[in-house]
């Protein structure tokens, strides 16, 4: 679906905008893309995080997480409860309501979890004794690196809203290792900079690696190119798709 989940309301249903998926599906697609990531190193793997994480996660719980909506819908406007018979498994229609239990309550169990993992998720060492980023969010990351030394990054910017995401390097002592930014595949090329000068116009689909010694107070700084998109799906509907909301 145009929300990077399937249609899974109990089985696996269909691609009618009126199926939903469980917030259980959003909470544990997102932990086993970032396993499948980890294991395979592939950036469009990351890519899926992305999109469920930024298009469906926000939708599903309320801000304190308090309550929670048992089924998301695409394009979905109204919280109601279902008329009976308007869809097979609506939980005596109660499924699209935001409470505690409503539907069933693995949802309730399986709230906590996405953001927490998801944040664990976005640095990862790289077998290089570098560090490659996998998603794109506000953090600050403290690892050691190369030959044992410790370095801080600080990621900013205004992803996934925007086009530019930010690091800031903190190291008490020049160290040399490998940054592997991961550029989506829906960016066409990205660019590159490394204390204001571009040193990389990568392609997208890859994680691109920049090697040097990076000192205290070094920057870098991503750019992706975000196009708007058009993608078609059941019965002639079209989603209109900008950024991590679209897949390659």
């Amino acid at each position: 679906m145009p929300t990077g989940l399937y249609g899974g309301d109990k089985p696996l249903s269909s691609k009618e905008p009126t199926a939903g998926s469980e917030f259980c599906s959003a909470a544990e697609m997102m932990f086993s893309l970032e396993t499948m990531v980890a294991i395979t190193g592939r950036a469009d793997f990351a890519d899926r995080l992305e999109r469920i994480a930024f298009n469906v996660l926000p939708t599903q719980a309320t801000d304190d997480f308090a309550w929670k909506q048992y089924y998301s819908i695409v394009n979905q406007v109204v919280a109601a409860k279902r008329r009976p018979g308007e869809h097979p498994t609506d939980h005596g229609g109660m499924d699209l309501v935001f409470g505690v239990l409503s539907g069933y309550p693995c949802c309730t169990t399986n709230t906590h979890q996405a953001w927490p993992k998801l944040t664990q998720h976005l640095w990862m060492a790289s077998q290089d004794g570098g560090l490659a980023a996998i998603a794109y969010a506000p953090c600050t990351v403290s690892a050691k690196v190369g030959e044992g030394k410790t370095v801080t990054i600080r990621q900013a910017g205004d992803c996934p809203f925007g086009e530019t995401v930010t690091f800031a390097i903190s190291a008490d002592a020049p160290a040399e290792f490998a940054l592997h930014l991961r550029i989506p595949g829906w960016c066409k090329q990205a660019t590159i900079e490394v204390n204001g000068e571009v040193c990389a116009r990568p392609t997208g689909n890859q994680f691109a690696r920049v090697h040097r010694a990076w000192r205290d107070g070094d920057t870098v700084t991503l750019r992706f190119p975000m196009a708007l998109v058009t993608s078609r799906w059941y019965a002639d509907a079209v989603s209109l798709e900008r950024g991590p909301a679209a897949l390659e």
